[in-house]
């Protein structure tokens, strides 16, 4: 059997290419085995090789949809084989005397199926280990994301509602309720709405109702005589924004939205009392830093 460096070797010089004459199978053997017989690889039968090309049998019609395939294709470069070719050897005195012919396509890269095989795992391997460094990344992300310090801001903003005049006026009494969308008080911990409705009399700042609103992170306020309100949030982020007027009311029939209500409900009980008969704005709202609201009813 001939070394990889052997076969190489003979094709620097230049090949001879002819076809059996018993097959049609289209061989390619170095110019120095030129009048050796062998045996042909694929039909096994004695050929001997021309001294040149030009000596060469007549090679059978190419099969055209075959060689279009081959050269449509990206890999029409390369051979795929299992196993080293077995060279046939027709000698009386010694193997190594008489050359070998082969089946063999210059033009192309003979490629092992194993290390098609091993390429295939290691771009696997590869996909595996990004997508599990990507995870590891965003969890890092998340945990830094979670541990930045609190950023308390301020809401303000101006509630008025239409007069008779068509002027607007200050909404003097309208209620303002702050609270974080992500919070979720138990039952027990809802604020009850008595002392928190409009007509109510101002809480005091020591009250349950505002611990409790203050406990989940929100602010409760009232509207002043000029129609400006002022409250203090801990932290900056997605909150619900409650405002309800101390002046304006809604018509016969026109009840609040059942979601709005199932959304306060979470915070206060019951929801309902709260609104009363009154126009309310009900808004979501991110709140990145100090933040501006003005309503008008």
């Amino acid at each position: 059997m001939l070394g990889a460096s052997e076969f190489l070797a003979d094709y620097t010089i230049m090949p001879i290419r002819f076809a059996c004459k018993h097959c049609g199978q289209r061989l390619s053997v170095s110019s120095r085995k030129a009048g050796a017989r062998a045996k042909c690889p694929k039909c096994k039968e004695r050929v001997t090789i021309p001294e040149s090309d030009s000596e060469s049998v007549e090679e059978p019609p190419e099969i055209g949809d075959e060689q279009d395939d081959a050269a449509g294709s990206p890999y029409s470069e390369f051979v795929v084989y299992d196993d080293e070719v077995e060279w046939v050897y027709e000698s009386d005195d010694s193997p190594s005397s008489t050359p070998a012919v082969g089946v063999t396509d210059l033009n192309r890269v003979a490629v092992p199926r194993s290390v098609l095989y091993a390429q295939g795992i290691l771009l696997a391997v590869v996909a595996v280990a990004s997508f599990v460094l990507g995870v590891l990344i965003g969890s890092s992300g998340k945990t830094e994301v979670a541990d930045l310090p609190a950023q308390p801001c301020v809401v303000t903003g101006l509630v008025q509602y239409a007069g008779g005049s068509g002027q607007n006026r200050p909404d003097n009494g309208a209620i303002v309720l702050v609270v974080p969308t992500e919070e979720r008080p138990s039952r027990e911990s809802k604020a009850e709405v008595a002392g928190l409705r409009p007509g109510d009399p101002v809480p005091q700042d020591d009250s349950d109702n505002l611990r409790i609103i203050r406990s989940i992170g929100g602010a409760y306020t009232r509207v002043d005589a000029d129609g400006q309100f002022h409250v203090q949030l801990p932290d900056t982020g997605r909150y619900f924004v409650l405002v309800v007027s101390g002046n304006a009311y809604r018509n016969a029939g026109q009840d609040p939205n059942r979601g709005d209500i199932a959304q306060l409900g979470r915070y206060v009980q019951p929801p309902m009392d709260l609104l009363g008969q009154s126009k309310y704005e009900w808004r979501e709202l991110t709140i990145r830093n100090d933040e501006a609201v003005n309503v008008v009813f």
